[in-house]
């Protein structure tokens, strides 16, 4: 069973390079009764330089084995190395592989 989503917890300002590794390997993405294993298949940085201050926008594609997608929310996603993180993602349409495929954005 995986953390519960504390509200209090300090926020970690994740990047690409904190994702980077961890193409190719899988998470679970759970809300309610849904849950899916993930594979992360690509970790993109932005084109674009970020404003001062800001961090490097990114985003991350995974290709589910289900063939019905996640309603788009804060969805938990566990991965063995990163711990539980908490993502809004989006479904692009069917994978390659017949699964969803989803895209998370961080600005």
């Amino acid at each position: 069973m995986s953390a519960s989503h504390d509200e209090n917890a300090p926020r970690v300002m994740l990047t690409v390079d904190d994702f980077a590794p961890h193409v190719g390997t899988e998470f679970i993405a759970r809300s309610g009764d849904f849950e899916d294993r993930l594979t992360l298949v690509e970790a993109t940085p932005s084109r674009r330089a970020p404003p001062e201050g800001f961090r490097h926008a990114f985003s991350l594609i995974f290709d589910g084995i289900r063939d019905d997608a996640m309603i788009t929310n804060i969805i938990e996603f566990d991965h063995p190395v990163m711990g539980p993180q908490w993502m809004t993602p989006s479904a692009l349409g069917h994978s390659p592989t017949g699964g969803f495929r989803y895209e998370v954005l961080f600005n």
